[in-house]
């Protein structure tokens, strides 16, 4: 579960990048 919620984080990290 968090390891999903750490690739969201990405996800969410690159899109504002």
């Amino acid at each position: 579960m968090m390891i999903i919620m750490g690739v969201i984080g990405l996800i969410i990290l690159a899109i504002i990048v």
